[in-house]
């Protein structure tokens, strides 16, 4: 049980570092309010912010301060239904910050009972960290040739379909006062939700079910109901994992997975939420898990609808093989994306330096996502250099520039992408070590130990990069270059 916790709502000391982390050029919602202006309050007025939201902690926000203006981004290049499209609230800028508030003491907490699996809000856990974890459980299996499959599961709008009081219940199991609750409830049961749709803002809505997205507390509300479905599906042979709405589960017994099937169908019908059977799948290492789950779905108590059974999906984000297979993907359509994004900045009317700049920031993290766990061959690598370079000298040289040169030296802004890569590589061990300093660990003794010639996951992909370079890594963690160089 997680002892209730406290929040300084009166302290106005911890309200002004809150206010000086809010993002600059936010919406401005229906309070009037602006994050610019809340940072320039002196802190006499601060202390009577805190005042106010001490009251607000207890009864909730009026009427006035929790109208919202709702606003539809499309899932799809052509949404043709409400399933292709995410619902962004608008809030007032008040409730915001009140909710900012909320989350960093609740999350702060939070991060120190509930276990590594669950994600999706809490510092140190985001959706990289998670979907590395299950990629390296599923490499560890099929290294040692063992057997291992599961589910993966998205729901539909799940953020607008629980019961609050039911959510609100979970929460307070997980220390969060009841009057807080009760105080976000009836704030929640006031709001009233203008749709912007083409340009038009169309009547209010009410709504009785639900929390609006772009809330920090919706966040929490997720995180509560996702400790839910964790604690009623782990045991000894089921390992399950929660990022927000996308659930999953794994094991090495095909009992176990069917069990855990019928105990997520209970808790989705329980909490009035819905899974989106066409995003959800089985998978297995083997080629008996694959064909079990194809004969036998039509026997379980509830089935609803045949789902797919995969061998290759992107999960997360990230492309996940359940066999050893190294096909990229849409990794390679990501690599194609990021030449042609280098191409536009070629054209940009800006000095080499500045160019240099846009293909780091944002070219590099869009086409090498991924990469760090999933191997890919050198000609990749060298034809964002060869992109990157027509970008930066042009195409006039009568010599033909060195792509690797210009990667290293052209700027001091810009990172060679194989560099990159192997810089991701190890930040992610890095920032496992302080969350699941485990897995960390067994992540650098098996890139140590592999000596294959075929990666098939983040550990011996690692593995590859290094012998590309010439350093070696050894099981403590300590790498060593030419010349007997260590970090």
């Amino acid at each position: 049980m997680i002892p209730q916790i406290t929040y300084p709502f009166g302290c106005a000391n911890s309200w002004i570092k809150i206010i000086n982390s809010l993002p600059a050029g936010k919406a401005v919602g229906p309070c009037g309010w602006s994050n610019d202006e809340l940072k320039a309050l002196p802190y006499c007025c601060i202390e009577d912010l805190s005042w106010i939201f001490q009251k607000v902690a207890s009864v909730g926000f009026d009427i006035g301060f929790i109208m919202a203006k709702t606003v539809l981004l499309a899932k799809v290049p052509v949404p043709l239904s409400m399933n292709h499209a995410r619902p962004i609230t608008i809030l007032s800028c008040l409730y915001r910050l009140f909710g900012r508030f909320d989350f960093r003491h609740t999350a702060s907490v939070w991060k120190q009972y509930l276990p590594f699996p669950i994600s999706g809000g809490l510092p140190g856990r985001g959706v990289k960290e998670l979907a590395f974890s299950q990629k390296r459980e599923i490499e560890d299996v099929t290294d040692s040739n063992r057997q291992i499959g599961g589910h993966s599961l998205d729901l539909i709008k799940a953020y607008n379909t629980f019961g609050r009081y039911a959510v609100a219940r979970i929460m307070c199991r997980l220390g969060m006062p009841a009057p807080l609750l009760e105080a976000w409830i009836a704030s929640l049961d006031r709001m009233v939700r203008y749709p912007h749709i083409n340009g038009h803002v169309t009547m209010g809505i009410g709504s009785t079910t639900g929390v609006p997205g772009g809330c920090s507390i919706s966040v929490l509300s997720m995180l509560a109901t996702s400790s839910l479905y964790y604690y009623r599906l782990v045991e000894p042979s089921v390992k399950p994992f929660a990022y927000a709405d996308n659930w999953s589960w794994m094991s090495s017994h095909q009992r176990s997975i069917f069990l855990a099937y019928q105990k997520m169908l209970q808790l989705v019908e329980v909490m009035r939420l819905k899974v989106d059977f066409k995003k959800s799948w089985h998978w297995g290492t083997s080629k008996s898990f694959r064909e079990f789950y194809a004969g036998k779905q039509k026997d379980l108590p509830g089935h609803i609808e045949d789902v797919a059974v995969r061998s290759c999906v992107k999960d997360l984000g990230e492309l996940v093989h359940y066999n050893r297979s190294v096909s990229l993907g849409h990794i390679k359509e990501k690599i194609e994306e990021g030449v042609h994004r280098i191409q536009r900045i070629e054209w940009l009317p800006c000095d080499l330096h500045k160019k240099a700049l846009f293909i780091q920031t944002p070219v590099w993290p869009l086409a090498l996502y991924s990469c760090d766990t999933t191997y890919i061959g050198q000609k990749h690598f060298d034809k964002l250099r060869r992109a990157t370079v027509n970008a930066l000298v042009g195409h006039w040289h009568n010599a033909s520039p060195s792509p690797m040169l210009a990667c290293n030296f052209l700027s001091k802004f810009l990172m060679d992408p194989f560099l990159y890569t192997l810089c991701q590589c190890i930040r992610i061990v890095r920032r496992l070590a302080t969350v699941q300093h485990d897995l960390a660990v067994k992540t650098v003794q098996t890139t140590a130990a592999f000596d294959g010639n075929r990666p098939f996951g983040p550990a011996t992909s690692f593995r590859h990069y290094l012998n590309q370079v010439g350093w070696e890594l050894d099981a403590n963690g300590v790498v060593t270059g030419p010349d007997h160089l260590q970090f």
